[in-house]
């Protein structure tokens, strides 16, 4: 009895002693990591920018503004909450508290490697943006000559292309 009673002590102190991530239920992997959107913002007070949204295993969700082309500052933004609504859903409650969004509502994107966030408005489902896996820097580019207007920046990939999909 006592050997039994040792190894149950021992299982248990091995198994507390990693760091176990739990993951909320019904979860699975298709839309935790980093996205981004690939449009560059241009504002009115000439400050361009991206967004990084990356969805974590504890059930939140980091919005990142990545800022000052060539620079990609990052500035945290919000963080919010995150819960699996079926196996291809995602419900993120009060995305925006200063706005009139209710929801945003997470599917796998159309194409490989994509979220599609579709925004929840007194209770209407209305199409939001796209969001692509891996994390986006912005570069300069060359001025535009004559035209009033040309965007400053574009988007590249900050280090690796995401990985292809298996398809």
């Amino acid at each position: 009895m006592s050997k039994l009673c040792c190894l149950l002590v021992l299982t248990i102190a091995v198994a507390g002693c990693g760091e176990e991530v739990v993951k909320p239920e019904g979860s699975s992997d298709w839309m935790l990591g980093i996205f981004s959107n690939r449009n560059v913002r241009d504002s009115t007070n000439g400050i361009a920018s991206v967004g990084h949204y990356e969805f974590r295993e504890d059930g939140t969700l980091a919005e990142v503004a990545i800022t000052h082309c060539e620079e990609n500052r990052e500035e945290l933004l919000h963080e919010y909450e995150w819960s699996h609504a079926g196996d291809s859903l995602v419900i993120v409650d009060d995305p925006k508290p200063e706005s009139d969004i209710d929801q945003w509502l997470v599917r796998p994107g159309e194409a490989c490697n994509t979220l599609q966030v579709d925004e929840v408005q007194g209770g209407q489902a209305y199409p939001g943006f796209t969001l692509w896996r891996g994390a986006v820097c912005m570069k300069a580019l060359p001025p535009c000559g004559e035209a009033i207007e040309c965007p400053s920046c574009e988007t590249v990939w900050c280090d690796e292309l995401p990985l292809p999909c298996d398809e």
